[in-house]
């Protein structure tokens, strides 16, 4: 039930970006135990002189014009060691998959309890 958010710049072609979505989706899948059928995904591509800004180094990383933010919301649960084979994941097979340098994908958890989640007709599906 993860809800994927992905931002990139211009220079990404339609296979680029789907390669990026299955990497994204692989790695849930492989660290969060998502089923294969789970997949709900947003793109949002942003061109020269758009809102995309991301700065040229932050914490000893230095960051490209190339830099893709992955934003996941998720429900909470899982432990600090399964969040961090989460990002790990991610940017393994987004370098692999979508040829994105590993300094370059910034990736935000966000966390949100299962009552707040509907997946069509009005109903809170997953709440207990």
């Amino acid at each position: 039930m993860p809800f994927v958010h992905i931002f990139h710049g211009r220079d990404f072609n339609q296979e680029r970006i789907e390669h990026l979505g299955d990497s994204v989706h692989r790695a849930l899948m492989e660290a969060f135990d998502v089923p294969p059928d789970d997949m709900f995904q947003a793109f949002s591509v942003h061109t020269a002189g758009s809102q995309l800004r991301v700065t040229p180094a932050f914490l000893g990383i230095r960051h490209s014009a190339d830099a893709v933010f992955v934003q996941i919301t998720c429900a909470p649960g899982r432990t600090d060691e399964r969040r961090r084979t989460l990002l790990a994941a991610i940017v393994a097979h987004a370098h692999a998959m979508a040829d994105v340098n590993p300094e370059d994908v910034i990736i935000n958890l966000v966390e949100s309890s299962r009552e707040n989640w509907s997946f069509g007709n009005d109903l809170a599906q997953l709440a207990a």
